[in-house]
């Protein structure tokens, strides 16, 4: 319920106490000014305290867009945006982090579990016990797990899911023949957050968001794991913590908010903390691969170990369609890059191009990345088992039978040359992007390619949405984590080698007329000699 506050003007309520005390007469006329004097400060103080740019009662609606800055951070709020300032009212215990990959028919057969209250975290939770990577919900009611996403749907038809779940009628629970699917991205945690799980969340320091970010304030004097289930129970991507504790506000990255505005020193002014829930934003969710037809594709050509995989991760999120490859990866697939099997309904087609191989698209991308990282990301590729993240230990190879040696290195690099030289020589329209361009401005990089590809499929009209959605996003599963090794495994006479291949690549874009001029690997701080 709503106070009602006095509104009654200075002056009237100076007169009206100056009479009562006058009327006493028992007073000298200087202590009667006195009296007067402190009751009108108290006034003014009473209606100050009492204005909505004060008031942080949870049942008073007030513009947000008034609540007073604080030292570090800006209001975070729309123009004209008024909300109520309170606690959230979700009371879920648990939380799974899940990715949405869009409605389709159902898959032949698949067994279910049914259950009244329906939630996405109540089946998400039900297939993580069961050690399945995918979950599905049907029927508003049940819930179907598997170990790839074809054993609950048919990804090549696509679903009709209008139906909410009965336990939160936010969320969508399919239809009457068609089911939500779901991939799980980690593990589903209860509510009793601490401190070094918030950390594990924590996307960098940024400057604080601008007035019209659209950030709702929550609360005051909170721990950071605090503010984290606080954003979580508020179904919000993404939480901001200031001074320390200080203040908690929730939101989601715009194109007023996003990694531009990320810092490299946490200690400077107006430095903010930025985490990431476990709450999916839906904005860069449902991807799908194309309708039925023919397109011109454009194909997405590096070296192995170049960044091939996580650049469709990005694009992916970026353009809500399914990219494809060549080499239909089982892993891949398994892993969520779905387009893997169905590379006739996706775009920008992965390859590695090499040998007497030509580009069969009507156009490409070239990702070219630094040759002595390329070389030890396919290394570990290679020699972890196929895993496209995996890592070999620190020693790996200073083994004999592993060493980076002349012999060994001279294919590779006929390969990493091959790449950019067969796609210029094709004669077809071709983008070259830098992996180290990729990792500095994602955002960029991503909006650069799907410019260039002629599928207008490829430029949603949220495109821009998406983008400010995927600044969010930009890691994914499918980035290995960079790691320095503790000596240099490249021998001068091989780091000779692979300084001639780069400066022989970086002549040949030059003639080719390629604008921006390769980086200079050849003095790579840590491995080029």
């Amino acid at each position: 319920m709503k106070r009602t506050r006095s509104r009654k003007p200075l002056a009237s309520f100076v007169f009206a106490n100056a009479m009562v005390l006058i009327r006493l007469k028992r007073l000298s006329k200087r202590l009667i000014v006195s009296i007067v004097i402190a009751l009108a400060v108290v006034h003014t103080i009473r209606i100050v305290l009492t204005s909505p740019n004060h008031d942080y009662d949870e049942n008073v609606e007030i513009p947000l867009k008034s609540v007073k800055e604080d030292r570090n951070m800006a209001a975070f709020v729309e123009p004209e945006v008024v909300e109520k300032v309170k606690q959230p009212t979700s009371s879920q215990s648990i939380f799974c982090e899940t990715t949405d990959l869009g409605c389709f028919k159902p898959a032949a057969t698949n067994g279910h579990m049914t259950h009244n209250d329906m939630t996405l975290t109540w089946c998400a939770n039900y297939c993580f016990k069961r050690n399945k990577q995918y979950a599905g919900i049907t029927q508003a009611i049940k819930c179907v797990c598997g170990d790839r996403a074809n054993q609950l749907v048919d990804l090549t038809l696509d679903g009709k899911c209008n139906v909410p779940c009965p336990g939160d009628e936010k969320e969508n629970c399919g239809g009457s023949d068609s089911i939500r699917a779901y991939r799980l991205k980690g593990q589903c945690v209860n509510d009793s957050f601490t401190d070094d799980f918030a950390e594990t969340r924590w996307r960098g320091c940024f400057s604080a968001p601008r007035p019209d970010a659209a950030f709702r304030f929550f609360s005051m004097a909170i721990t950071t794991s605090q503010c984290l289930l606080t954003c979580e129970r508020s179904y919000y991507p993404i939480a901001v913590v200031a001074d320390s504790g200080s203040s908690c506000r929730c939101g989601h990255m715009t194109a007023r908010f996003n990694l531009t505005q990320r810092l490299k020193d946490c200690d400077a002014v107006g430095a903010v903390k930025v985490y990431r829930t476990m709450v999916e934003d839906s904005r860069c969710g449902n991807i799908h691969l194309l309708p039925p037809g023919s397109y011109s594709k454009t194909l997405l050509a590096s070296y192995p170990g170049s960044g091939n995989t996580w650049t469709r991760y990005l694009l992916e999120k970026a353009t809500g369609i399914y990219t494809g490859s060549v080499f239909s990866d089982s892993n891949l697939y398994r892993d969520g890059l779905l387009g893997e099997m169905h590379s006739a309904r996706g775009e920008f087609i992965k390859n590695h191009l090499f040998g007497n191989g030509r580009p069969g698209e009507s156009r490409v991308v070239v990702v070219i990345r630094n040759p002595y990282r390329a070389l030890l990301a396919y290394l570990n590729y290679l020699y972890s088992g196929g895993f496209h993240t995996g890592s070999l230990p620190q020693d790996f190879f200073l083994q004999p039978k592993y060493a980076i040696t002349q012999q060994s290195i001279r294919e590779p690099i006929r390969h990493w040359k091959a790449v950019p030289t067969q796609v210029i020589k094709s004669g077809k329209p071709y983008l070259i992007i830098y992996f180290e361009d990729i990792v500095s401005d994602p955002i960029g990089s991503v909006r650069e390619m799907v410019n260039f590809a002629s599928n207008p499929l490829l430029r949603p009209s949220d495109l821009e949405s998406r983008l400010a959605c995927l600044s969010q996003e930009t890691t994914g599963q499918f980035k290995r984590k960079s790691k320095k090794f503790p000596f240099n495994p490249f021998k001068p006479e091989v780091a000779q080698m692979l300084n001639t291949a780069i400066v022989e690549v970086r002549q040949m874009l030059k003639n080719a007329g390629v604008k921006k001029e390769l980086p200079p690997y050849e003095y790579d701080p840590d491995y080029a000699r």
